[in-house]
């Protein structure tokens, strides 16, 4: 239990790849061990080693001390970022049927039904979370302010992140779950064509969290735009190095080296997309 809370304290502290390493030698360790097998396939989906997350999940399944719903939703986790909205929201919604108060669940359900392009049903989850008492109000403000991005209402949705923040800091959340927040509030930032300050944002969410993928992925957009060829270039590096199954970060990292004239990492990264 205390080397488990030290890979997961490594996650929360900004050290994503620290974390997936800690949890690849706990594995080998206890590989029956159902919690770890759990947080192991987490830290993989996060991180883009899908097929190590997939793995993981099978191991878990054999193990009667796993929640269903916890298998459920690293499913759907696994599968949002394998692009498989339609299997992602099914995993989801039965995630959320089992464990309506997993807050972690009803947001993937959001994001699932969001790469659907299926805003429609999108709001109606959020509805439901809106109604629902026993959901954190920063899980409320956070679904809020996905939908309202989604629809093109980016300074609602900037309200929306604001709040959320603000209530993470109030309960003094790990800098992991801050910098979540932050980059969306840069990515809000970003599609309201405020570049500058999206910029700041996001190298504010970097700072707080350095293994926030989507992060530096938005934050190479905006150096890019700026006219930062390098800043970008290092950028979209970290992103495909922090979520290797990101393809669109492996490509602007290539495209990134071309114009750097680094034909080397070009031509891994283009090979990787």
């Amino acid at each position: 239990d205390a080397r488990l809370g030290v890979a997961l304290l490594m996650h929360d502290s900004g050290d994503a790849l620290g974390a997936r390493a800690r949890l690849d030698e706990l594995v080998g360790l206890a590989p029956d061990n159902g919690r770890v097998l759990i947080e192991a396939a987490r830290i993989d989906a996060i991180t883009g080693a899908l097929a190590k997350a997939q793995e993981r999940l099978a191991q878990a399944e054999a193990q009667p001390s796993v929640p269903r719903w916890v298998l459920a939703r690293e499913r759907g986790r696994v599968a949002l970022k394998n692009l498989q909205a339609a299997v992602a929201i099914s995993e989801l919604e039965r995630a959320v049927s089992l464990q309506p108060a997993d807050g972690d669940a009803r947001l993937l359900l959001i994001d699932a039904h969001l790469a659907g392009e299926d805003g429609n049903s999108a709001r109606k989850r959020l509805d439901a979370i809106l109604r629902d008492a026993s959901l954190g109000p920063e899980v409320q403000q956070l679904a809020l302010g996905r939908v309202e991005l989604h629809f093109g209402r980016d300074a609602a949705a900037l309200a929306a992140f604001g709040k959320a923040r603000a209530q993470l800091e109030q309960r003094k959340a790990p800098p992991r779950a801050v910098a979540e927040v932050v980059s969306w509030i840069g990515r809000a930032h970003y599609d309201a064509g405020q570049i500058d300050k999206a910029r700041e944002v996001l190298r504010e969410a970097v700072a707080l969290d350095p293994s926030q993928a989507d992060a530096w992925f938005y934050l190479g957009y905006a150096e890019n735009e700026r006219g930062g060829g390098a800043a970008a270039l290092a950028a979209f590096q970290k992103a495909a190095r922090l979520d290797e199954a990101n393809a669109d970060a492996w490509f602007f990292f290539g495209e990134a080296a071309v114009a750097q004239r680094q034909r080397k990492l070009a031509r891994q990264a283009l090979e990787r997309y």
